[in-house]
């Protein structure tokens, strides 16, 4: 899998935002500029298996997996729950509560928002519905999610994210991954500013998409 970079100077700026920074970023977004190509399955490095195939929980304690999207593209941000600068976890989740409202009732039911957590330690299913319910959070749609720290680092890692301990909890990078049906990130969104009418957008294009291909496959089934 590889990945290309729109700005390599950007991207070492970008490199080094963690939570400790005080003042307000302003919006940066990444669209088309930082795409990383999943034509490879995405491997998780250490344990060799696929990223779609790793177990997580939601906030109901469910078992979950990015291969269960079947067919549902999606939104993953990668959060604390205890992150209080305003321009890190706070602010991507608000882009996730605002993308929520920019989708119609059937659309909740066909795509998914993803916010997982990398404080799995503290971020018990509990804490993750609490969190997600503060923030209005639809649950049908809008899912959190929590693993090991291995299998965690191991989507961060392919999405261009990254966290580390630190003396508030964690310095980390803002990071929000589109999704295809199939469990391929398309695209990465380095800030924690993006727009959630154009993620929506691109989420219905990937629905679109996938009617189009479900449409040529009935074609060719059905022709002699």
């Amino acid at each position: 899998m590889g990945v290309r970079m729109g700005t390599a100077a950007a991207l070492a700026v970008l490199a080094l935002i963690g939570c400790q920074k005080k003042e307000q970023e302003p919006p940066i977004r990444f669209y088309g500029s930082t795409v990383v190509e999943s034509t490879e399955p995405i491997q998780n490095e250490a344990a060799s298996i696929p990223i779609g195939e790793l177990p997580f929980e939601n906030q109901d304690g469910e078992p979950v997996r990015l291969s269960g999207l079947e067919g549902s593209p999606a939104l993953l941000s990668f959060i604390f729950t205890r992150c209080g600068m305003p321009n890190m976890c706070p602010a991507m989740t608000q882009r996730m509560a605002e993308a929520q409202a920019e989708l119609t009732e059937a659309e909740r039911k066909r795509v998914k928002l993803i916010s997982m957590t990398f404080d799995p330690e503290f971020d018990t299913a509990a804490v993750l519905k609490k969190y997600g319910e503060a923030y209005g959070a639809d649950f049908e749609c809008w899912e959190f999610w929590r693993g090991t720290a291995e299998d965690v680092k191991a989507v961060m890692t392919k999405s261009l994210a990254w966290a580390e301990p630190s003396a508030d909890g964690f310095s980390h990078n803002p990071v929000t991954v589109l999704i295809d049906g199939d469990g391929k990130i398309i695209e990465a969104l380095l800030s924690g500013f993006w727009d959630p009418k154009e993620a929506v957008e691109s989420l219905r294009q990937l629905l679109k998409q996938s009617e189009m291909e479900a449409a040529d496959a009935r074609v060719e089934t059905s022709s002699p």
